[in-house]
């Protein structure tokens, strides 16, 4: 899994990313989804939400890579 996020960063396999270590199911997530016409939601969706609850957010360092995520798939649409 951690390979396969790599490879859509298209990054250096000793960066380990936030969204791995901090939120190994969202990783998870972003690679099974990624290319897919839904993952462009679910991207929208982890940036948009606001808890609703006690969720603390995400650091700041992760909201960077999903953002770097969701403009490197929305240039591919």
């Amino acid at each position: 899994m951690g390979a396969a996020l790599k490879l859509v960063y298209q990054r250096d396999e000793t960066i380990v990313s936030g969204i791995e270590t901090g939120f190994p199911h969202i990783a998870k997530q972003l690679c099974a989804r990624w290319g897919k016409p839904e993952c462009m939601a679910y991207l929208d969706n982890l940036l948009t939400y606001s808890g609703g609850g006690n969720s603390k957010g995400f650091p700041g360092e992760v909201i960077e890579e999903l953002f770097s995520l969701y403009t490197m798939l929305q240039s591919d649409l």
